[in-house]
């Protein structure tokens, strides 16, 4: 081995440790190497040593190409998502920093899509089914969309895309983002469907200001970041107002009150705001107040801020009280008495429903114990709301069961209601606690129905025994009788009807013979699907209308033997529309608001 060292002095001497392994036993042994030798002067290594040095040095050369291509495959992999092979939200984060600051006179846009419900596909067949429709998505979305810098997965069901664009442009790619979903997945014999919901935020964007058209106003990537996550989740909070079968349906397709619901959420200019929606700045400090909310209602069950409310139901031949509905409000420290709208989609949003629901059910049987031992004759019988979400949990009926027993209450005096859109959600498993509920005693009302899909089928198979008209219909029934189409004379037109469910074809069959059946009944003539110009094809409203979608449903109750609950009755020509109807029981402000529950045994009397 020839080498050269060098040294200040005339000579100059090198020790070399060195440790060799017998490659039979594999003992190792050492030796110390020293060399003299002239400076800048040329010494050889002959012999075993020789070849001992030049072994370790391509050792220790290969080692060093080997950590340096370890150290690019750990990099390689910080950077990217395991599952899709899109980049990750570490590496997002690093490039659109560095695009943002190479290029920052140019409008930079940042889209996250999140799949809509996409756990249900997980839990339905399984996560290895679900990580294969994951990997198409993400290679769907890099095959078809166009114009992006970055594409990434940065989270468990959501995607982001990096472009260089202004607002036209980045609706431009949105809308093939959200095309790419409509197009169903087919993974292992399942042919799956996901929807999206899409936000944006847009960096760079010239201000409206002329005198600084070209100017933009500066932000960092974390702060887009931010933006479009804020925006993806509005998305997703609007789509959550709505029924769940709806959302991703035709909205030519969807009843007359689902479409009055989406013009309450200012979806009316067209369907693709519900799923795609650009950030502005009131929608953070909306997101912070509801944060807030989400906060303070955490603390508001263990400060026992909740309260619970009694609204009558009343006999609408007899005027008399038969029963309460209890109703949950939260005596705010700041805001005051807060109703149910205000702050029961936030609960449900964190998770809280089930604990609520527990402390109503828990505080409605204490009542109804300490009115019994105060020696109150009449007991009343009270509804009780359950969400879905608890109508699901394992333990529900064996915790009944059990509050039933603690405070020794008949299953008889409770009437729990839900609402159809638990039916649609998890029908089977619906049913089967629904089942379990009913051998306790216990009685089940299908509330705030006719908003839903509603169908005769989930009807025949559930043990309900009461269904609640929602106040919705009831706003624009009575008045002039030759106004609403009371003394029209019959004619041959079929019923307008189209707020049920179109599949099963046998519902709207069923219903229509059903309103035949009453010779008494209105019947206008089938409207046409006109233009509207908020929503394409909306089903005109009117009183007409609400006072068909009435007789039917009471129709259908009376073929089922389903006794009858009009919500909403606030004005005396609604009681008295209803009761020529020959609807049984009405609650409303007509009557009396919700009250404490000191007021309930003198409304009971």
């Amino acid at each position: 081995m020839i080498f050269n060292v060098a040294s200040s002095a005339r000579y100059s001497t090198a020790h070399y440790p060195i440790v060799l392994v017998d490659s039979h036993t594999l003992e190792p042994w050492q030796t110390n190497l020293t060399l003299t030798h002239p400076t800048w002067g040329w010494g050889l290594v002959t012999g075993s040593v020789g070849i001992a040095l030049v072994v370790l040095w391509l050792r220790l050369n290969r080692l060093a190409k080997l950590l340096k291509k370890r150290n690019q495959q750990i990099e390689q992999l910080k950077a990217t998502d395991a599952l899709t092979g899109l980049a990750n939200r570490r590496e997002l984060y690093r490039l659109g920093t560095q695009k943002l600051a190479s290029r920052s006179a140019e409008p930079w846009a940042l889209l996250h899509l999140n799949l809509n419900r996409f756990r249900l596909v997980n839990d339905a067949l399984g996560n290895d089914v679900g990580d294969r429709v994951l990997r198409q998505v993400g290679h769907r979305i890099q095959a078809e969309t166009d114009s992006y810098e970055v594409i990434a997965r940065i989270g468990s069901d959501t995607f982001s895309l990096l472009m260089a664009g202004d607002n036209e442009q980045a609706n431009q790619v949105a809308e093939q983002l959200l095309s790419t979903l409509d197009r169903p997945f087919q993974v292992g014999g399942h042919i799956i469907s996901v929807s999206g919901s899409l936000g944006i935020a847009i960096a760079n964007q010239p201000t409206a200001d002329p005198s600084s058209r070209n100017a933009a106003t500066p932000i960092k990537f974390g702060q887009l970041l931010n933006q479009a996550d804020i925006a993806m989740s509005w998305v997703k909070h609007s789509r959550a107002v709505l029924p769940n079968e709806l959302l991703d349906s035709d909205i030519r397709e969807w009843p007359f009150h689902a479409i009055q619901s989406a013009e309450k959420l200012g979806l009316q200019a067209q369907y693709g705001q519900s799923r795609c929606r650009f950030f502005e700045p009131q929608m953070q400090t909306k997101m912070r107040a509801r944060s807030q909310l989400q906060q303070a209602l955490k603390r508001a069950i263990v400060n026992q801020e909740f309260r619970v409310h009694y609204q009558p139901i009343v006999d609408l031949e007899t005027g008399q009280t038969v029963g309460f509905e209890a109703l949950v409000r939260w005596q705010h420290p700041n805001r005051g008495l807060l109703l149910p709208n205000d702050f029961l989609p936030a609960a449900e949003e964190i998770g809280l429903m089930v604990a609520l629901d527990q402390w109503v059910l828990e505080t409605v049987c204490q009542q109804l114990a300490n009115w019994r031992q105060s020696g109150v004759q009449r007991q009343p019988l009270l509804s009780i709301n359950l969400s879905g979400t608890h109508l699901s949990e394992p333990g529900l009926v064996s915790y009944l069961r059990a509050l039933l027993t603690r405070f020794s209450i008949p299953a008889q005096q409770l009437t729990l209601e839900i609402t159809e859109s638990v039916m649609i959600a998890k029908p089977q498993q619906a049913i089967k606690t629904i089942l379990a509920l009913k051998m306790l005693g216990l009685r089940i009302s299908l509330d705030d129905f006719g908003t839903g899909y509603s169908s005769l089928d989930y009807l025949h198979r559930l043990p309900v025994d009461m269904l609640k008209i929602d106040r919705s219909f009831l706003h624009s029934l009575g008045g002039n009788q030759a106004e609403s189409g009371l003394s029209r004379a019959p004619s041959d037109d079929r019923p307008d009807i189209r707020w049920m469910r179109q599949c099963p074809e046998d519902t709207i069959r069923t219903a229509e013979a059903l309103a035949k059946m009453n010779s008494a009944i209105a019947k206008p003539p089938l409207r046409s699907l006109a233009p509207n110009p908020g929503i394409p094809n909306a089903i005109p409203s009117g009183p007409r209308s609400d006072e068909v979608i009435v007789r039917t449903i009471l129709l259908m109750a009376e073929g089922l033997n389903l006794q009858v609950v009009a919500e909403g009755i606030e004005r005396s020509d609604q009681l008295q529309f209803l009761k020529q109807m020959r609807c049984r029981y009405g609650q409303g402000r007509l009557f009396s608001d919700a009250v404490s529950a000191q007021y309930v045994p003198a409304l009971m009397s």
